[in-house]
This record gives C-alpha cells, structure tokens and sequence, in this order.
C-alpha cells in the first residue's frame, strides 16, 4: 500500500501520525540529555493563538482562517503565529518554573528556570539561555 493510500484511511493516517510526533519527540529528549539542555512540554489544547500575548483575555471564537489575533480587551493586534509563538514561549516558563527540576534528563543539571545555565561564558557555542530566551 502506498503512502497516500495509507492517509485516506483515518485511523491508519492518525496511527503513523502519532508515531512519528513520537519519534521526534524521543529525539528532542536524547540530544537535550545528550547536550545537557532543558526540554519543556507543554499540554496539547493550550490555546495559544487563542489568548492575547499581553493580558490574557481569550477569544474563544477564533478560527484557522483567522490569521491575525486582535485582543477584545487591550487592542493588540498581532500576527497570530506571532501571538501563539509568545504565549508558548511564556507557558514554557511558567511550565518550567512550576515544576522545576523534571527536565529531559531528570534533573535540572542544565539549569534553572529562568534560563540561567551553569557553563562559562568562555564555552564555544554554548546556549546560554537553555534553548529559551528571556524575552515575552
């Protein structure tokens, strides 16, 4: 069976589907063991292009066609990735912060939630900010 015979059968399609979002996900956690970097999972129906980077008010109306977000509450208007990448970037850290101590490696060797590591500034090609940057 090919490849596209195999994606017009829903349940087939969503089983590779899964198995691949797996595997990448066991790649990310070996090379952040392998690096000594912080890995941060996030829970799948956040609402991240949904919710103003800013003051958090939700517009539950949203739709995919929608592609710029526009706070009913403050006026942000934002490209909706843009808004969505924000609200990831800041559920990590709180994620993170919440929990801190449970990263890719099971311990937070790597450093610390705020995104301070425990290398030296003279280390070449060292992340400094564990794969997050600080601003929101």
């Amino acid at each position: 069976m090919s490849v596209a015979g195999m994606l017009k059968n829903h349940t087939l399609a969503q089983a590779i589907s899964d198995s691949n979002f797996g595997e990448i996900r066991r790649q990310i956690e070996y090379k952040a063991r392998l690096y000594s970097c912080c890995v941060v999972i996030i829970d799948r129906w956040y609402p991240s292009s949904q919710t103003c980077s800013v003051c958090n008010w939700r517009d539950g109306d949203q739709t995919l066609a929608d592609r710029t977000f526009v706070c009913g509450q403050c006026g942000l208007a934002l490209d909706r990735d843009v808004n969505a990448a924000r609200n990831i970037l800041a559920e990590a850290f709180r994620t993170s912060a919440s929990s801190a101590g449970s990263h890719a490696s099971g311990e937070c060797s790597s450093g610390t939630a705020i995104g301070q590591c425990e290398t030296t500034l003279g280390e070449r090609g060292t992340n400094h900010l564990c794969g997050l940057s600080a601003q929101v």
